[in-house]
């Protein structure tokens, strides 16, 4: 996956587009007027997860059950383990290794983003970069022209929204993501003696 669309990714689940939904902090309940999985922020999480018809039927039920149970509960800290519940069901009993490991490094990134500190007035326009980046992307012909549509939005939200401050912090978390995987590579095993 591009670090564009990772980013834009990142920035949509950190603005709260996609909020909790595959993260630790589950949102209170689903807006009763957006059911989860017609939210851009699940949709867009879905392609790079690259979920199979299968499970998209089944996280489906699993978050309309969610939905229709925290709607029967007031108190926030019960709505709240109930969506727990659910986004652990899915990652447990629908999703693979690999869409696991996918969804852990969404949810380092959205918390690396979080510490840019962003205003309520970043993350407005961050979302509407964001949506509109979405909308023209999915009109797009062809993957490189979809790309260059991503890397457009990022560098609108580096250059229009963030302070130089955070566009340093984030040149500074991207430099260190770069170095992650060479820390995070299993050791090779030296050969065996003759």
């Amino acid at each position: 996956m591009n670090r564009i669309a990772v980013f834009a990714i990142a920035a949509l689940m950190s603005v709260g587009l996609a909020g909790g939904a595959w993260g630790a902090d589950q949102p209170a309940s689903a807006p009763a007027s957006k059911p989860a999985m017609r939210h851009p922020g699940f949709r867009l999480v879905g392609k790079v997860l690259n979920l199979t018809d299968d499970q998209k039927t089944k996280i489906k039920g699993i978050l309309k059950a969610a939905h229709a149970d925290a709607g029967q509960v007031a108190d926030k800290d019960a709505k709240r383990a109930i969506w727990k519940a659910a986004f652990e069901n899915i990652r447990k009993n629908v999703l693979t290794d690999d869409q696991r490991v996918k969804l852990q490094q969404l949810h380092q990134r959205r918390e690396n983003i979080k510490a840019l500190n962003l205003t309520d007035g970043q993350k407005a326009r961050i979302r509407e970069i964001v949506k509109t980046a979405h909308a023209d992307a999915d009109k797009a012909a062809g993957k490189d022209a979809k790309k260059a549509i991503w890397k457009a939005a990022f560098d609108k939200v580096k250059s229009d929204v963030l302070t130089d401050a955070q566009r340093q912090q984030l040149a500074q978390m991207k430099a260190a993501h770069k170095e992650a995987p060479a820390k995070n590579a299993p050791a090779t095993a030296p050969a065996p003696a003759k």
